[in-house]
């Protein structure tokens, strides 16, 4: 937050791993050695969500349910990914993957497009809703003023130019629809939302996964306990916050994929301790991480962006720090 005790303003970053990014030639699709099948998710929006503008998405599955685009959601994912996997950040031109032969964990899962294109090994499904305790045909729309980032504010930015960082922004329990953004010159747009409560149902199809790289996807779908992704729009504005959580799937080798399902001890066994590696790793970045996607819905805290009126008072005030942001835990 800017140091100011009456709020905290809506973002904060995450230091990303130091070093050099670790990049090896990803599995090609023309031979089955990985792990190939399907996990079935549930995501329930614990916040209101939003996914387009004045309906809640221009596209509807075949039986006219809201839905979020699968493109949305593997967006999110990524995101996820290229911290918890030290990937490479695509906002970031220096950094990037260069070639197909040689990529980084988040490109090689979700995909690369740049010299020699890799397709990923990983698609992801609309998820239609399944339930909201608001019929669809009801759900409410709001009128908010969208903003785009502005670092120009250089105060709120990390000036430590040795290391690369990565915005997220907070959970807000207390808001119960979009919040109003403050700013003047920010356009104003009405969005549909979907209630808190409302799930949706979506699939993740694996081709020629490697173990590691299921252990990194496995994580950042369900993350830890305690945990939540921000999906969608409005995110800076309290909407977006959401849990995965993994219902069902069919995991196998690609060379005994036309023998009958392994039991799933057995395959958990095999690509839990890649995932369990996430989950024992301490470092600043897993830290912060965990204290910035941490969902308390006893949460009081005011979030919101300062106005005019303060940047004009405070123009070199700083944002707190993750570590002020959390407090004395800094997991879940």
């Amino acid at each position: 937050m800017p140091q100011y005790n009456e709020f905290w303003n809506p973002y904060r970053f995450v230091p990303r791993r130091p070093g050099q990014l670790p990049r090896r030639k990803p599995q090609g699709h023309h031979l089955f050695n990985g792990w190939l099948g399907t996990i079935d998710c549930e995501l329930e929006a614990l916040s209101s969500l939003v996914t387009g503008q004045e309906r809640f998405t221009r596209k509807r599955s075949a039986n006219n349910l809201p839905v979020i685009p699968g493109t949305s959601l593997k967006g999110v994912f990524r995101s996820v990914a290229e911290i918890v996997g030290h990937g490479c950040p695509i906002v970031n031109r220096d950094n990037r993957c260069r070639s197909s032969s040689s990529l980084c964990a988040a490109c090689r899962i979700f995909g690369y497009l740049g010299r020699g294109v890799h397709a990923g090994h990983v698609s992801i499904s609309d998820a239609v809703l399944i339930e909201s305790p608001v019929d669809p045909t009801q759900w409410e729309g709001i009128k908010v003023r969208f903003g785009r980032p502005d670092p120009q504010h250089k105060a709120f930015y990390p000036t430590d130019t040795r290391l690369q960082w990565h915005k997220l922004y907070h959970h807000q329990p207390r808001r119960t629809k979009p919040a109003a953004y403050p700013h003047g010159n920010a356009r104003e747009e009405t969005v549909e939302y979907a209630p808190a409560g409302s799930r949706f149902r979506f699939s993740v199809t694996v081709e020629n996964l490697s173990s590691d790289d299921l252990g990194l996807l496995l994580y950042v779908l369900e993350l830890e306990p305690g945990m939540a992704h921000k999906v969608g729009g409005c995110k800076a504005l309290g909407a977006g916050s959401s849990v995965v959580r993994i219902v069902d799937w069919d995991l196998r080798r690609g060379e005994n994929r036309f023998r009958t399902q392994a039991a799933k001890e057995e395959v958990m066994e095999e690509i839990g301790r890649y995932k369990e590696q996430y989950i024992n790793d301490n470092s600043e970045t897993m830290q912060a991480l965990r204290a910035l996607m941490r969902w308390d819905p006893n949460d009081t805290r005011e979030i919101r962006f300062p106005d005019r009126n303060w940047f004009n008072r405070n123009p070199q005030t700083k944002l707190r720090t993750w570590q002020e942001y959390a407090g004395r835990n800094a997991r879940p």
